[in-house]
C-alpha cells in the first residue's frame, strides 16, 4: 500500500534531490557542462592572431581560464587565423594562444563585464619549443558593441554609501538618465533620454524582473509588465543584495536586437556567484530612537521622542562544493522597521467628520468611518475643555484650545492638534 505524499512535501524533495544528482554527477561532468546562462547577460570575445609579418595564423589553440573558478573555455582559429568565444560569464579570463612552432602568448586580467562584446587581437612570434611570452597589459582589447550605457561593477558599490542598501541611486550615473517623481499613475522612478518612466526593462541574470505589483486595488502600470520587482519602499532590495551583486549595465540606446521590450533603458543585473575559496560577509544596519535627538515639534509641545525601530540584516556566504566545477553562493537580506511620528493635526477636522456625518443618507456608516479613523486616540487638553455646543455621537468634546491626540494602548502622544 502506497501512502499519498502532499505536493506541499513531494515538490522540495524533489527539487533536493535533483541538486544532489546534480553534486554527485558534477566530479564525472567536464567543466563547464552544467553552466548555462542568458545571452543578454553574458559576453563575448572575438580574438585574431597575426604572425610578425602581420599574416594570419590558422590552426591555433585559445584557451580561456576563469581566475575565479578555473573554469576553462576553448577555440580554434579558423583559416582567417580568428575564432568568437560566446556565451562568457563576467569575470577576469587569463587568455592562451598555443601553436606549434610558434611561441606561448599568454595575456592575464582580461576582464570582461555582462554584454560585452570584445575584439583582442594576438602576435605570435617564431621560437623554440617550450618558449613563452607573458603579457599583462590587455590594452589590446577593443569593444565592439555599438550599445551606450554604463557598468557598475561590486568593488564600485562596495566603496560608496548607499541610502538604504538600494543601488537605484547610481543609475544617474547614466548620461541621459533623469529622475521623474513616483506617484500611483506614474509608478517608475526614472526617465531615459525623454522616454516614460514605466519603460525600462529590468532583468536578473537574463530573466526579466518586470513583475512588480501595484499597491492599490487598481493594478495601474504593473498590469502590463512594466515595473520592476521593488520593495514597498521602492529599493532595489528585492532583485538582489548589494552584497550579493557583482555588477549591473544599464543601455540607453543602439543596444542589441536581443533587447528591447520596452524603449526605455535595459537594466541587466548580475549575482555573484560561488569561487574555489570560501568567502562570506554578515551586517546588520540598524536605527534606533535612543540615537537621535528629539523631533523640534515634540519638543515645543512637551512630547516624548518618538520610538523608531529599523534594522536591516543578513549576509552572503560562497565556495566550492566540488572544487573546480561545482559552486553555491547563499544570499540572505531582511528588514525589520516601525516608527511612530509627531505631527500637526488640527481637531476640527475631526468634528467636521462626525458632523458631516450627520447630513448623509447612511448616517451610522459615517459615523461608523469616523470611528474607525480616529478611535486609537483620545483628545485631552492641559486646562479644563469648554464645551463648544456640539458634541459628536462618538462622545470626543472638542475644545476651543490647544490639545493633543494621545493613543489609547501605547500611551504616547503620536499627534499634536490645535482647535481653531
Amino acid at each position: 500500500m502506497v501512502s499519498h505524499v502532499p505536493a506541499f512535501v513531494r515538490r522540495p524533495l524533489l527539487r533536493i534531490g535533483a541538486a544532489v544528482l546534480l553534486v554527485l554527477a558534477a566530479p564525472h561532468a567536464r567543466p563547464g557542462l552544467f553552466i548555462a546562462r542568458a545571452q543578454s547577460e553574458s559576453a563575448s570575445l572575438r580574438i585574431s592572431v597575426t604572425d610578425e609579418r602581420a599574416a594570419v595564423v590558422p590552426g591555433v589553440n585559445i584557451t580561456l581560464l576563469n581566475l575565479d573558478t578555473a573554469w576553462q573555455r576553448h577555440a580554434t582559429t579558423d583559416d582567417e587565423g580568428a575564432c568568437v568565444v560566446p556565451l562568457l560569464p563576467p569575470g577576469s579570463y587569463n587568455v592562451t594562444a598555443q601553436r606549434d612552432g610558434f611561441a606561448t602568448v599568454e595575456i592575464r586580467r582580461i576582464v570582461l563585464s555582462t554584454g560585452d562584446q570584445r575584439a583582442l587581437r594576438i602576435n605570435l612570434k617564431i621560437g623554440e619549443v617550450g618558449a613563452s611570452v607573458t603579457i599583462i597589459d590587455d590594452a589590446s582589447s577593443i569593444q565592439q558593441s555599438a550599445a551606450m550605457g554604463t557598468v557598475v561593477n561590486r568593488n564600485f558599490v562596495e566603496n560608496l554609501p548607499l541610502n538604504g542598501r538600494s543601488f537605484q541611486s547610481l543609475f544617474e550615473l547614466t548620461p541621459g538618465v533623469v529622475l521623474t517623481r513616483a506617484s500611483f499613475n506614474e509608478q517608475g522612478q526614472f526617465s531615459v533620454n525623454g522616454q516614460r518612466a514605466n519603460a525600462n526593462y529590468f532583468m536578473v541574470d537574463g530573466v526579466s524582473a518586470n513583475i512588480g505589483v501595484s499597491a492599490g486595488s487598481a493594478p495601474g502600470q504593473s498590469a502590463g509588465g512594466s515595473l520592476p520587482a521593488l520593495t514597498a519602499l521602492g529599493s532595489t532590495n528585492n532583485l538582489v543584495s548589494v552584497d550579493a551583486l557583482e555588477e549591473f549595465r544599464i543601455l540607453t540606446s543602439t543596444y542589441a536586437p536581443e533587447f528591447g521590450r520596452t524603449p526605455g533603458a535595459q537594466v541587466s543585473i548580475i549575482t555573484r556567484s560561488g569561487s574555489n575559496r570560501f568567502s562570506g560577509t554578515a551586517f546588520n544596519y540598524f536605527r534606533n530612537d535612543a540615537l537621535d535627538a528629539s523631533d523640534w515639534f515634540a519638543n515645543s509641545k512637551g512630547l516624548p521622542r518618538p520610538a523608531i525601530r529599523q534594522n536591516d540584516f543578513g549576509g552572503v556566504l560562497g565556495g566550492p562544493i566540488v572544487r573546480d566545477r561545482a559552486f553555491f553562493f547563499f544570499s540572505y537580506e531582511g528588514l525589520r522597521f516601525g516608527c511612530t511620528s509627531t505631527g500637526a493635526v488640527g481637531s476640527q477636522a475631526v468634528l467636521e467628520c462626525f458632523s458631516n456625518s450627520e447630513r448623509t443618507r447612511d448616517a451610522y456608516r459615517s459615523r461608523r468611518i469616523c470611528r474607525q479613523l480616529f478611535r486609537p486616540f483620545r483628545l485631552e487638553c492641559h486646562q479644563p475643555a469648554r464645551r463648544s455646543g456640539r458634541e459628536s455621537t462618538a462622545g470626543f468634546v472638542w475644545p476651543r484650545k490647544l490639545c493633543h491626540f494621545r493613543h489609547h494602548s501605547t500611551g504616547q502622544h503620536n499627534c499634536a492638534g490645535i482647535q481653531r
